[in-house]
Formats: C-alpha cells, sequence, structure tokens
C-alpha cells in the first residue's frame, strides 16, 4: 500500500468517528459540538486538534503581536543586565543583539553571556571539543582549495606576521580578514595576497561574511589596510 493510500484510509478512519463531547486542553470547556468548536487534526486519537479554534486564534494573533513588537526597535540609553545587575550607559556595545526582544539586545550583558559560554562548555568539553576542531578543519580545507598555485606564500605569511607583531604591541585584537570572503553566497574569494587586510577583530566580527561589490573602494577608504611593504618592514 503506497503511502497515500494509507493516509487516505486514515482519514477515512477518523471521518467515521463520532466523538459526542471534547475538553479544550487550554480552556478546559467542554464541548458538546465538536466539529464546530475543534479543527481536524488526523494525528490525534479522535481526528480533531486538543484546543479549541478560539484557543488557536488567541493563540496565533499573541505570537503575530510579539512577532511586530519584537520587530519594532526601541533606542534606549541604558540598560541592566538581567544575570549581573549592572546598568549599562552604552548598550549597543556592552550588549549583543537579538530579534526576540523589543529593544533589539540581548538580557544578558556580554560579559555574562561569555561566563554562561564557558560553563555550558565545561559541562561537555569533549562535544564542544570536536565541534570546535570540524569549523577549523573545514577553515584549512578552504583555505587550501582558495588557494592557487601562483599565490605568494612568503607575502602571505608576511601578513599573518604583522597581525601577530600588532596583537603584541597593541591592546587592540587584530584578524586578518579575507576581503572578498572565501564563503559566500555571491563570491568565493581567493586566499592570495591581494584578498588580505589586516583589521581589528570587532570590525572583521561583524564584516562577517558580507560581499562588498566595489572592491577597490573598500580598499582605499579602508585605514586599517597594510601593504606588503609596511608588513616586511
Amino acid at each position: 500500500m503506497y503511502v497515500s493510500d494509507r493516509k487516505a484510509a486514515l482519514k477515512k478512519e477518523k471521518d467515521s468517528l463520532v466523538v459526542s463531547e471534547q475538553t479544550c486542553s487550554k480552556c478546559l470547556i467542554t464541548y458538546v459540538n465538536v466539529p464546530e468548536a475543534f479543527a481536524k487534526n488526523y494525528s490525534s486519537k479522535n481526528g480533531y486538534s486538543s484546543e479549541c479554534r478560539a484557543c488557536v486564534r488567541n493563540r496565533v494573533k499573541t505570537h503575530s503581536e510579539r512577532q511586530k513588537k519584537a520587530k519594532t526597535k526601541t533606542f534606549i540609553f541604558n540598560k541592566t543586565c538581567s544575570e549581573c545587575g549592572v546598568t549599562y550607559a552604552h548598550p549597543y556595545e556592552s550588549f549583543s543583539p537579538s530579534k526576540k526582544t523589543v529593544t533589539g539586545l540581548h538580557c544578558y550583558c556580554r560579559k555574562c553571556q561569555d561566563i554562561r559560554a564557558k560553563q555550558i562548555k565545561a559541562k561537555k568539553p569533549d562535544h564542544y571539543a570536536s565541534i570546535a576542531n570540524a569549523a577549523h578543519a573545514k577553515r584549512r580545507s578552504t583555505k587550501l582549495n582558495a588557494t592557487p598555485s601562483w599565490a605568494n606564500s612568503k607575502e602571505i605569511k608576511a601578513i599573518y606576521r604583522k597581525a601577530a607583531q600588532l596583537n603584541k604591541t597593541t591592546s587592540t585584537k587584530w584578524h586578518v580578514d579575507h576581503i572578498d570572503p572565501l564563503q559566500s553566497k555571491l563570491v568565493c574569494g581567493l586566499h592570495v595576497t591581494e584578498n588580505l587586510q589586516i583589521l581589528p577583530a570587532s570590525i572583521n566580527c561583524s564584516k562577517s561574511n558580507k560581499f562588498r561589490p566595489y572592491r577597490h573602494c573598500f580598499l582605499t577608504n579602508s585605514t586599517y589596510y597594510f601593504d606588503i611593504e609596511d608588513s616586511e618592514s
């Protein structure tokens, strides 16, 4: 028997059931006219949904209103972390963004989020270590596939040495960024000298894998771009 035939037989079996009354699992009201009060659900035992139509409508309406409030962001000047209780004067720097809240910011500050993340990782170190290893392996394989035969490995290493030197000599954390991302929906950049630049870690993380079509404008306007001549000196 095909799947469609089984579904048709199940539907026919549930339609033949006669339900005299049913109690809503949400409002706990018992209805006598079940077909009018409850929607069809062939995965249940009696062929009807566990919630009445009125409760389903209220739930959908509440959910849609909550979604509208979450999309409507309100600008705030200070925010208190619900974990440590500290009030920050610059909430958009101290809290990570969140689509689920009205303010558009997470309820925990970045410091508390880091602490909670470390506590969660400490409970399952092997699990999260395997995830990190898989991510690093994928990144390495992507770089290998994006490195052409004509790429200058000495110049590439010089840029990474320059970034390491900046991390030691300055208080800011620096990353080597691919101008055209190695993995993106639009393009896949190359791991070559012309596609590398040194950026502060915060800017690089916010840039993510966004593709900028006017690459030369981005290069000339970037104050954090380093030439090979500077990196080798």
